[in-house]
């Protein structure tokens, strides 16, 4: 979908619910965890937030609460709290253009269950009609023998037809602006939070 303007939330609801019974785009599911598959363009970025057990609780909760992924130019609209089955939809201006795209939410690994607990991570993956083919997932993660927290994006993609795949080399520009945007809204959002307390 291509608008003019930013779609209102309720727009952003409708059309997640219109595409709820639209399959998954790809069969890859769950792989950005691990090693990412062949056939698709595989974007990896990671940066240091900090160290310790308030860091780590911290940007757990940014991410979790999706404020990092509340950008100017782009969000992530989830109606609700996280789980796996939830529809979301991705909103991005593009040159003067709106674009929405519809994903599901595919994985969620909780601090509670992974790692010893020390990783929260979760991950989206396209639906029939979004422009991409592929996955995303977005990480926390604590070494406890450091005890740095680094935050992590992951992604393989590939364009959904000819005429996206035209448009390539302008989308992979926006995918690396997002990761950017992302992950210096996490950082800066943890500044910001350590400033006040």
């Amino acid at each position: 979908m291509i608008t003019l303007r930013r779609p209102t939330e309720l727009e952003l609801l409708r059309c997640t619910r219109n595409q709820s019974n639209d399959a998954l785009s790809y069969q890859e599911v769950g792989e950005t965890w691990g090693a990412m598959p062949a056939n698709y363009f595989h974007n990896e970025h990671a940066v240091d937030l900090g160290r310790g057990e308030a860091c780590f609780a911290a940007a757990c909760g940014n991410l979790q609460q999706g404020r990092c992924l509340q950008l100017p130019w782009v969000s992530l609209f989830r109606d609700g709290p996280l789980f796996v089955g939830q529809d979301t939809a991705i909103v991005a201006r593009v040159m003067r253009v709106w674009t929405l795209n519809c994903c599901r939410v595919v994985d969620v690994r909780s601090p509670t269950k992974t790692d010893g607990g020390h990783c929260f991570s979760f991950a989206v993956g396209t639906l029939g009609r979004h422009i991409m083919i592929g996955e995303e997932r977005f990480t926390v993660a604590f070494d406890p023998n450091t005890e740095k927290v680094r935050f992590s994006i992951r992604s393989f993609s590939r364009a959904s037809s000819i005429a996206a795949g035209i448009g390539t080399p302008v989308i992979r520009y926006y995918q690396r602006c997002f990761v950017d945007s992302v992950a210096r809204a996490m950082q800066q959002d943890l500044q910001a939070t350590a400033t006040s307390g």
